[in-house]
């Protein structure tokens, strides 16, 4: 197949593109999110995230107003990021009840089972049983690795391995 000269070049700055969105977090939520505006406020929250990943910071809370992203940086972009750059991660997110936890689980699995997704990290995937919105697993390369368990408040952990918790609105 002989391209242009302009498609050569849309391809490889498409591969560019996909390439930092899985070296960056914040390139990982552009790349995911089409609407995606990154304020000055997201930025350092952003920057934290991607510490936290890296196990540079063990412990961090985020202190926000209402409706300014965390619960889509912190609950839903976090979580797939790091299930997409390790997929042996055992992940869990709580909430101030089931129902609330339920919802980000939903959120993270239907991000780790999109396209845009899979165009970043092709050997990444739901694994075949991981339905529920709660608990769910990820299949690397054909076998299952780490998951996703969603907790409320009160839903007992003991027992539960969680290598990163994000816990959000837990009032």
């Amino acid at each position: 197949m002989n391209l242009t000269r302009k498609q050569e070049q849309d391809v490889k700055l498409e591969t560019l593109r996909r390439s930092n969105a899985k070296e960056s977090f914040a390139l990982y939520r552009a790349f995911m999110h089409e609407d995606y505006e990154e304020w000055s406020y997201v930025i350092p929250m952003n920057d934290l995230l991607a510490r936290c990943f890296e196990r540079e910071v063990r412990r961090a809370m985020i202190f926000l107003p209402p409706q300014s992203g965390k619960t889509a940086g912190v609950s839903e972009d976090f979580p797939s990021f790091c299930m997409g750059k390790d997929p042996t991660l055992s992940m869990v997110g709580c909430a101030y009840n089931s129902d609330r936890a339920a919802d980000y689980g939903e959120a993270v699995r239907d991000q780790v089972g999109s396209e845009e997704f899979r165009l970043l990290f092709e050997d990444v995937k739901l694994a075949p049983d991981s339905q529920a919105k709660d608990r769910w697993n990820v299949v690397h390369k054909g076998r299952k690795k780490g998951g996703y368990f969603a907790a409320g408040v009160g839903t007992a952990l003991t027992g539960r391995k969680g290598d990163i918790m994000a816990i959000d609105d837990p009032f």
